[in-house]
């Protein structure tokens, strides 16, 4: 009797793990309702006025460098992201020099004090402060700069940046200025993808078929 509650108990902790873990999806997202995000888990932590700056240790605050984040532009008036993509906060933050940009969960990130974005995996950016070549690609440029570089426009690419600027997105094609406050910058996070940290249900069954056995086992000793 005994062996049963603990190979019930075991199998319902496994599967309550495997279903709380928070997958990334990869890829750029476009035209999907933030609401579907919240409804999966994720937290907003920030959303700020497109055509206004942001303190970035204020947009992040309480991230984990290993947390997920999901980066995006969204439509005020329809609640949905023009583009959105997800990472993690330390891979986001992990600075690239001029026109370069490091790959991450099918999107290619760039994150300097000219400008902050993504693009299309493998597309080539053009920081003119912002990426002039989302015009050719899905993605999303935030000017940015250092302010300890030149105060409020302290644009160096050398440099990690520490405020947002406005900046420009892109929406299966059509270029679209965020100029404007029906467009917000929004950083939303989740608890780190935790899938290949728990047990799977095969190996759950592994471990119930194992006492099972020596349940049986027991039984034919007494």
């Amino acid at each position: 009797m005994k062996i049963t509650k603990i190979v019930a108990a075991l199998f319902l902790v496994g599967t309550a793990f495997s279903a709380s873990a928070t997958p990334l999806v990869s890829g750029i997202q476009t035209n999907v309702a933030e609401a579907s995000f919240l409804s999966a888990g994720w937290t907003e932590v920030s959303a700020s006025s497109t055509d206004q700056y942001a303190n970035i240790a204020t947009s992040v605050a309480g991230i984990g460098q290993n947390d997920l984040v999901a980066v995006g532009v969204r439509d005020n008036t329809t609640g949905n992201f023009l583009t959105v993509a997800e990472t993690t906060l330390g891979s986001f933050q992990t600075y690239t020099p001029y026109n370069q940009t490091h790959d991450d969960n099918g999107v290619s990130w760039y994150y300097n004090a000219y400008s902050v974005g993504f693009a299309q995996l493998g597309a080539s950016i053009q920081q003119n402060e912002a990426d002039v070549n989302l015009f050719q690609h899905e993605g999303l440029s935030w000017h940015a700069i250092s302010n300890s570089y030149g105060g409020m426009w302290g644009f160096n690419s050398s440099l990690s940046p520490d405020t947002f600027f406005p900046g420009w997105a892109t929406n299966n094609g059509q270029f679209i200025s965020t100029w404007s406050d029906q467009y917000s910058r929004v950083i939303l996070t989740a608890a780190p993808d935790t899938q290949n940290n728990v047990p799977e249900p095969a190996s759950v069954v592994l471990l119930v078929s194992g006492l099972l056995g020596l349940g049986v086992m027991r039984k034919k000793k007494n």
